[in-house]
């Protein structure tokens, strides 16, 4: 938390050590809880990219509940043991690269993806993905999601959020989006009060043009602009939040 200002987190981290055995348990729990909120898309991390990409390499943090306190609607879907005292209901796996100062975050998942509305946690997936950005002191972050991804409308309200492809074949969804975030903690206030904190974004960027993430040959134009290094094309958090996923959306630039 030294890079990061953000106040609402402390030092009362409970740290699991992954290669216990009696820690086992909640490191299925994880991959359940993947799984769920992954499955249906043909996404779901396997155990060993887990262990061996995410767990070893990375970092692997979230939010956990105590089971006794959870509904058991939330015990049925994870899949909890008997005598399992806590259960991840999130988690954000990030991975230092070879460039300084820059990670790859690899997973956000929550339960909120999966559980009924009146069982979910406001801003549950926002809060975990800043808590490993903060912990870890992440001032530049790489990821992957996809044009018609619900988590378009997180990943770019925490800084700025550049595109580094806007279709990428190598990806099992060619439509995948190739970010790279410069993160920025003041940005983390304006998810929670975005009525109440007025954004400077349009201070520093200017619209350049409109892309429909539906039209796979738009997408192909806009990646090779970006591979001959034309431009830099960015997207505005806030005006994502108030469009529905698939919509055109405004490529911006720096002034």
């Amino acid at each position: 938390g030294a890079i990061n200002n953000f106040p609402w987190f402390d030092s009362n981290f409970e740290i699991i050590e992954p290669q216990h055995i009696d820690n086992s348990a909640f490191g299925k729990t994880i991959l359940k809880l993947d799984e769920l909120a992954f499955g249906m898309a043909g996404m779901t991390t396997p155990p060993w990219v887990f262990y061996d990409c995410g767990v070893m390499p990375g970092i692997v943090v979230g939010y956990a509940a105590r089971t006794a306190w959870l509904p058991d609607t939330f015990r049925t879907k994870l899949n909890i043991l008997p005598g399992q005292e806590w259960a991840p209901i999130s988690l954000f796996i990030a991975i230092p690269t070879v460039s300084p100062n820059t990670w790859m975050s690899h997973n956000l998942a929550s339960t909120n993806s999966f559980m009924e509305k009146e069982e979910q946690f406001k801003h549950l997936g926002f809060f975990t993905k800043a808590f490993g950005l903060w912990y870890a002191n992440i001032e530049r972050s790489y990821g992957i999601t996809q044009w018609h991804s619900p988590a378009l409308k997180l990943h770019p309200n925490y800084g700025d959020f550049e595109l580094c492809t806007t279709y990428t074949p190598l990806h099992d969804y060619p439509n995948s989006v190739t970010y790279c975030l410069t993160v920025n903690s003041a940005d983390w206030f304006r998810i929670v009060d975005r009525d109440k904190i007025p954004s400077r974004f349009l201070e520093r960027f200017e619209a350049a043009r409109t892309l429909d993430p539906k039209d796979h040959e738009a997408l192909k134009t806009v990646q090779r602009t970006l591979e001959q290094k034309k431009h830099r094309f960015y997207l505005w958090g806030r005006e994502i939040l108030q469009k529905k996923i698939g919509d055109p959306l405004t490529l911006y630039t720096k002034k």
